[in-house]
């Protein structure tokens, strides 16, 4: 007995949609639009990663906070974060973001603190 013949369905595809890319200014707004405060002014403090920041303080991907910090290495990110020298990273779609200013700060905190990672 044989099998019936099927037809085949016909294909559509479509260019990605650039907006949706991880890099583009759409979805770094969308971004901004979700983490953006509803009320007054909301100061973030680095032991709390998830807070919401005013919308010109923009979330940094590990490899730019990487070069804020002197060009250090993934594993460096980790032992500081596990130190407590930098704040727990935003986690988006397995991304680790940061904001810009608590980061800065975090980094400024730890070199007045004299840490030995921090100085180099």
């Amino acid at each position: 007995m044989s099998q019936p013949v099927l037809p085949r369905p016909t294909e559509t595809r479509t260019a990605p949609d650039a907006s949706l890319s991880p890099t583009s200014d759409a979805s770094q707004a969308s971004l901004e639009a979700v983490l953006a405060p509803t009320g007054p002014s909301n100061p973030i403090a680095p032991s709390d990663p998830g807070a919401k920041a005013p919308p010109d303080d923009p979330l940094i991907p590990q490899r730019t906070a990487r070069r804020l910090a002197g060009g250090i290495s993934d594993m460096t990110m980790w032992r500081w974060r596990q130190a407590g020298i930098i704040p727990p990273p935003i986690s988006i779609r397995g991304r680790n973001y940061w904001r810009k200013s608590v980061f800065l700060a975090a980094l400024a905190q730890a070199g007045s603190q004299g840490h030995d990672a921090v100085d180099g």
